[in-house]
């Protein structure tokens, strides 16, 4: 009976290869019915072959083009030869999924879903790698989720995985479709086991497939913290093996999410490579992808100089073609090594380079919506000009015109994912700036009621708005304080400052307000005189609009405008607001001197603590431990203004 079926087998590779003959020889295999009979042989003996004989099967199959298995390719019509080919393909891919969902102990003929055949599975995965490259019901896409399903004790079956399993597992992981079942968090335990083990190839195989999964983690979890360092460690140790796929993938996975405590290690590897004169031998896309951490952490001194320098040389001897086929990723990175960590000459000559290539060649860049980092980066360093305002004010995929009104689409501003939000952050800041450095524009902008509602919900607690601010707002007649998260941690940090301002100052002489509101940073308005004694104020400041950039009377006294973040960690508002010195700079233009309440002077535990206690418990913990802390520095801060300005 094997004799048979090993006939069978024999008769199929002998009729592919004559297929394949024919392709070259010009013999043809289809002036007889030989596939159809085979194909119905198979049909009815499939049931009867042995797992190998299967394998063999599909191996022989993997050599007809016809069999490979991709979406693009399953909307033509077929021919006969490649209708009897896509369906030898799905039967013997039914067999193996009934074989091996059915719990039988004779190996030869079932071969289960279990880690104790996990060899075996990789090797069926293997073989149907290359045919069944449609991800939803293939072989391989059954076999990898029930290996990984976190309802199946994951975490015994990933302890006994060796390295080389590991790798050919993950392998495959990055060519199905991951179930939400599936135990990621386990393969990145797995990962932190085995790197020590691994050769920077293998790491960048295996950082390549969690980019794809979104298995970046976040910046706080102690085991992606652990993770990412270690890698950083293992690239600083085998430096000279380090080439641009290793970089590229390492850094595409280290980058999302990327924890503040790698910022050391991260140095320490530029240095190290700076001293080997390694970055002369890495193309330029190498260099960007290590270089993109700047992308997240811009409050941080993540890029050594020199490297930044060579960046740019690197990036001044490319042609326009390179950064107008780009993608925003790349864009954004380069962009930011200007803007927040290397201001040279030779870097705002570059980016006015590609803003006048875009302009001129591919002007449709500047209204994508994953451009406008890249745009906000351009408009910090004064870099934008009239017409590129005009091409991203004009954008249908940010804007629409309704009654003479330009408003934010309506998908983006009522969206919750944070890089739509994000992405209306930045347009928001690109017209705080346009109103800041071109004032002679005239063309397109934000305006209307719906740009109220967009700076309303980007102050982060419209919750902690004044009254008036809530009565205005004709958009949501319904809207009330009350629901905008009053019991979140940095809605009690700001109400507790604030009234630790009204105890100092007075309750007339402290007004919440945004001065720069299309930046969405929210702050405490308090008006000294020249002995440094608060000035009550005045009704008209307050019955401004909420859209309306606030200019300080100085014949009043000293404007101070307070605000609390951590300038070391909060990095989204960082790149909105163009950095902490920019800022400074827009609020002195306007009479106001910035007091910002910087969370990073605190002692390093007491603000975790707060966000961990209980609401009833916060008080009392503010009021012994936090609240002596801030009002020594609202004092040093205050001190220090009204001393200068008597000096002066």
């Amino acid at each position: 009976d094997n004799a048979a079926k090993d006939d069978l087998l024999t008769r199929f590779a002998r009729h592919t290869k004559t297929y394949h003959d024919y392709m070259e020889t010009g013999l043809d295999p289809n002036t007889n019915n030989a596939l159809s009979d085979l194909a119905a042989e198979y049909s009815n003996t499939i049931t009867n072959l042995n797992v190998e004989q299967l394998k063999s099967s599909v191996k022989v199959l993997s050599w007809w083009p016809q069999a490979v298995k991709k979406r693009n390719l399953l909307i033509r019509v077929p021919d006969q030869n490649e209708t009897l080919i896509r369906d030898l393909c799905e039967l013997l891919k039914d067999e193996f999924l009934r074989r091996s969902s059915t719990i039988r102990s004779n190996k030869e003929e079932y071969i289960t879903f279990s880690y104790d055949n996990i060899e075996e599975i990789l090797d069926i995965c293997e073989i149907w790698t290359n045919i069944d490259m449609v991800q939803g019901d293939s072989y391989n896409n059954m076999a990898i989720n029930k290996l990984g399903d976190s309802e199946r004790k994951t975490t015994s079956r990933f302890k006994r995985m060796d390295k080389d399993t590991y790798l050919r597992f993950m392998e495959q992981v990055s060519r199905v479709r991951l179930r939400k079942t599936f135990h990621s968090y386990y393969c990145v335990l797995k990962f932190l086991d085995l790197i020590h083990e691994m050769s920077l190839p293998e790491i960048a195989s295996v950082c390549r497939v969690m980019s794809k999964h979104g298995m970046s983690g976040t910046s706080a979890h102690p085991v992606y913290k652990n993770l990412k360092k270690q890698i950083i460690v293992k690239l600083t140790e085998n430096h000279q093996e380090i080439t641009d796929d290793v970089l590229y993938h390492v850094y595409n996975y280290i980058n999302p999410g990327a924890p503040y405590d790698i910022v050391d290690e991260n140095l320490a590897l530029q240095n190290k490579l700076l001293k080997e004169g390694i970055p002369d031998s890495l193309s330029l896309a190498g260099l960007i992808s290590c270089a993109g951490l700047c992308s997240r952490l811009v409050t941080y001194q993540v890029l050594n100089k020199d490297l930044a320098d060579i960046i740019v040389d690197k990036c001044l001897q490319e042609d326009k073609e390179f950064f107008l086929t780009a993608n925003s990723k790349t864009l954004r990175d380069i962009s930011n090594i200007v803007a927040y960590f290397r201001d040279t000459p030779k870097g705002r000559y570059l980016l006015t380079k590609i803003r006048d290539w875009i302009l001129e060649y591919d002007p449709g860049m500047f209204q994508k919506r994953d451009n406008l980092p890249f745009c906000l980066n351009l408009s910090i360093l004064k870099l934008a000009n009239h017409q590129m305002m005009e091409l991203i004010m004009t954008s249908p995929n940010l804007v629409e015109s309704k009654n003479g009104e330009v408003r934010i689409l309506r998908k983006l501003a009522f969206a919750a994912h944070g890089s739509l939000i994000f992405s209306v952050n930045c347009l928001l800041s690109i017209q705080g700036f346009m109103e800041q450095d071109l004032p002679t524009y005239a063309g397109p902008r934000l305006s209307g009621i719906h740009l109220g509602e967009s700076v309303f919900e980007s102050c982060r607690l419209p919750g902690a708005l004044p009254d008036e601010y809530h009565k205005k707002k004709k958009w949501d007649k319904e809207s009330d304080k009350e629901d905008v998260y009053p019991s979140s941690h940095k809605y009690f940090l700001h109400t507790r400052i604030t009234q630790c301002l009204v105890n100092l100052y007075g309750v007339d002489s402290v007004f919440t307000t945004m001065v720069l509101p299309l930046f969405g940073v929210l702050g405490q308005v308090v008006i000294l005189d020249r002995q440094g004694d608060p000035v009550k104020i005045p009704e008209t400041f307050k019955q401004l609009p909420l859209t309306e950039v606030k200019k300080a009377d100085k014949s009043l006294g000293t404007w101070l405008f307070f605000t609390n973040f951590n300038t070391e960690r909060d990095c989204p508002i960082a790149m909105q607001i163009g950095g902490w010195a920019r800022f400074h700079q827009m609020c002195a233009d306007i009479g106001f001197h910035l007091v910002i309440l910087d969370k990073s002077r605190l002692p390093s535990a007491i603000d975790e603590e707060i966000s961990e206690l209980e609401l009833i418990d916060r008080d009392e913990y503010f009021d012994n431990v936090s609240e002596p802390i801030y009002k020594r520095i609202i004092k040093e801060e205050t001190d220090r203004i009204v001393n200068d300005l008597r000096e002066n």
